[in-house]
C-alpha cells in the first residue's frame, strides 16, 4: 500500500509518494505512476492513489482519470466534480464484477486530492479525501474496506496555518518524524519540507517489513501563485537514465477535457553515457559515473 504525505499551506502544497506496486506482500512493480495533476474551472490539485491498483479488469489510476473527466462533464467546478465523483467512486467499487473478486482487505483504497480552489478573492489550500476504510480526521483506520467511500474536505482554519496529513500505509511513520516536519512546515520553505518528506518515507520503506513501501518516490509541489506549473521530481535508489512525469487531468466540461499519462524523457543511453539521476552519494562513496575514483575527487560528478 503507496505511503502519501501531504503538506498544506498558504502558499504551497507538496505531496510525496512512494511509487512501489505490490500485492499480498510481493513485489509486482518498483515504478508504477500513481500521482498526478487534477485541474478543473476552479481547482488544481496533485492527487495520489493508495490501495487497491489492480482488479481483474480494473486499474484504479486509469478510471479515476476517465471518471473525474465524467463527473466534470455538467458542473466542472470542484465541490461538483467531486461529489458525483464520490458517488461514482463507491458505484464502481460496489459493482465491478473484477473488485467483487477481491477480499474487503485487500479492496482498501484511498484517493487524496491536494490543492488549491480559486475564490472571487484569494486562492484558498483545500484537501479532498475519498477512502473506504480510513478517516483523516479521527486519524483512524480499519482492517477491511467499508462499503461506501467517504468524502472529506478541509483547508487550514486561518489564513496562517498548515496542514499534513500522511494516507495509505501511514503507519509506517513515527509520530515524531511528523512533529518534525511540522516544524519545517512553520518555517515556510518548500524545499526542506520535501526533503524530510522524503526521509520519511525512505525511513519507512528500510523498516517496512512487509516490503509494500518502495524507494522510488514521487515528489510534487503546486504553488498558490497559479497558473504557476507544478514542480515534479523523482527520487530514484539507484542510477536511472529515464525521468517520469505525474499524469495529469483536464476536466473543464463538454470538449474541453485533456488527460495525459506515462510521460517520460529517456536519454536512451548506453552504459559509458551518464544517467538523467543520481542518488545522493557519500563524498568518499565511489562516483556513480563508473571512473572507480571517489565521489569528491572524480571530475564528471
Amino acid at each position: 500500500m503507496t505511503l502519501i504525505i501531504s503538506v498544506l499551506t498558504k502558499g504551497f502544497v507538496v505531496q510525496v509518494s512512494d511509487r512501489r506496486l505490490s500485492a499480498n506482500n510481493r513485489l509486482i512493480e518498483d515504478d508504477s505512476n500513481k500521482a498526478g495533476i487534477f485541474q478543473c474551472v476552479d481547482g488544481f490539485f496533485i492527487y495520489g492513489l493508495s490501495g487497491l491498483a489492480r482488479a481483474y479488469g480494473h486499474e484504479t489510476n486509469e478510471w479515476t482519470q476517465q471518471a473525474l473527466i465524467d463527473s466534470a462533464k455538467d458542473r466542472p467546478t470542484t465541490h461538483a466534480t467531486f461529489e458525483k465523483f464520490q458517488r461514482v467512486l463507491t458505484d464502481r467499487f460496489s459493482n465491478h464484477p473484477g473488485i467483487g473478486r477481491v477480499s474487503p482487505s485487500h479492496k482498501r483504497t484511498t484517493i487524496v486530492f491536494s490543492g488549491f480552489v480559486l475564490q472571487p478573492e484569494m486562492t484558498k489550500p483545500f484537501m479532498y479525501v475519498f477512502s473506504n476504510f480510513e478517516d483523516p480526521v479521527k486519524g483512524t483506520r480499519q482492517q477491511a474496506a467499508g462499503s461506501n467511500f467517504s468524502m472529506t474536505a478541509f483547508s487550514p482554519n486561518t489564513p496562517d496555518s498548515s496542514m499534513i496529513y500522511a494516507f495509505g500505509n501511514w503507519p509506517a511513520i513515527t509520530a515524531g518524524g511528523l512533529q518534525r516536519l511540522n516544524k519545517l512546515v512553520l518555517e515556510g520553505n518548500s524545499k526542506p519540507i520535501k526533503q524530510k518528506a522524503l526521509d520519511l518515507i525512505l525511513k519507512a520503506a528500510d523498516a517496512d517489513q512487509a516490503n509494500t513501501i518502495g524507494k522510488n518516490i514521487s515528489i510534487v509541489e503546486l504553488s498558490a501563485k497559479l497558473p504557476v506549473a507544478p514542480i515534479c521530481s523523482i527520487h530514484a535508489g539507484h542510477n536511472r537514465n529515464d525521468m517520469f512525469f505525474p499524469d495529469q487531468v483536464i476536466a473543464f466540461g463538454r470538449n474541453r477535457n485533456l488527460i495525459t499519462k506515462d510521460m517520460k524523457i529517456d536519454s536512451n543511453a548506453d552504459q559509458s553515457s551518464l544517467p538523467i539521476f543520481v542518488p545522493k552519494v557519500n563524498r568518499n562513496a565511489p562516483c556513480p559515473c563508473g571512473s572507480g575514483k571517489k565521489y569528491k575527487r572524480c571530475r564528471s560528478k
